[in-house]
């Protein structure tokens, strides 16, 4: 849901990172650039959830100054081990050097330090075979930690939209006991604040919300605050027989978009 208008108002309200989706969202590497540089005004660390497959995208990504990379569909180590490969400098891996780039200050950064900057890289879990392999893709060295994609494990089930279906809870399960035997970071994605709260009670140490469950959850707040809908219905003459004049103050509750 590419928005800079969004990632400022994180910065504004302290959260500690924002992630922007390129995978399930329409951003391309300019448009991400500008996001990039907004949350860098504000305080915020970035991570890029990359197009599905596209691991070549990764060395442009980190370039244009993200700190941090959400890499949906990890099955196996060997999936985990190619996509440090691609993030990480030699000798670790094979990422192309670059200082003139966003994320090495426009040149100013020193050599050293930009190499020895290593991103964030969270493997997500979305099928089954990921959550067999889930302890052998935490160990992968670079690898800081793991997240189950809930919807898409559901799908790998025969369960679409069965997020909380006992199959799919306990392989979450499964994934989450194993990156911690592993020593590695659990990452959750939530929409509110309570499910937020208990997943931190649990041990997660990265929880991500997904704004467009938050949006929403706030948008149906904001509607059942009106008094009736056939009030507001008739003021803006969608339901009435005998439309009344728009002279008088409209009533009930409406939503400013950004121009």
């Amino acid at each position: 849901m590419p928005n800079q208008y969004l990632v400022e108002l994180a910065g504004l309200h302290g959260f500690d990172f924002v992630v922007i989706d390129c995978e399930h969202g329409t951003s391309e590497i300019s448009l991400l650039a500008s996001h990039i540089h907004i949350a860098r005004a504000f305080g915020l660390s970035v991570v890029v959830r990359i197009p599905g497959g596209e691991k070549e995208a990764i060395g442009r990504i980190l370039d244009a100054g993200a700190d941090g990379l959400l890499i949906p569909h990890i099955r196996d180590s060997s999936d985990a081990e190619a996509v440090v490969a691609a993030a990480f400098y030699p000798p670790a891996g094979h990422r192309g050097f670059a200082a003139y780039t966003p994320a090495g200050s426009y040149g100013l950064k020193e050599p050293v330090d930009l190499i020895s900057n290593r991103p964030v890289i969270i493997a997500m879990i979305e099928e089954e075979d990921g959550v067999e392999s889930a302890g052998a893709i935490a160990s992968v060295p670079g690898i800081t930690g793991l997240m189950v994609g809930p919807a898409d494990l559901a799908v790998s089930f025969g369960l679409p939209g069965e997020t909380q279906h006992p199959d799919v809870v306990g392989a979450t399960a499964r994934v989450h006991e194993s990156t911690r035997r592993a020593g590695k970071t659990v990452t959750v994605i939530t929409g509110l604040p309570q499910a937020s709260s208990a997943a931190f009670d649990q041990g997660a140490g990265i929880v991500i919300f997904s704004l467009s469950v938050a949006l929403n959850a706030a948008f149906q707040g904001l509607v059942s605050s009106r008094p009736s809908r056939s009030v507001t219905a008739q003021v803006f003459h969608l339901a009435s027989d005998e439309p009344e004049p728009r002279s008088k103050a409209p009533s009930g509750r409406g939503v400013t978009a950004p121009q």
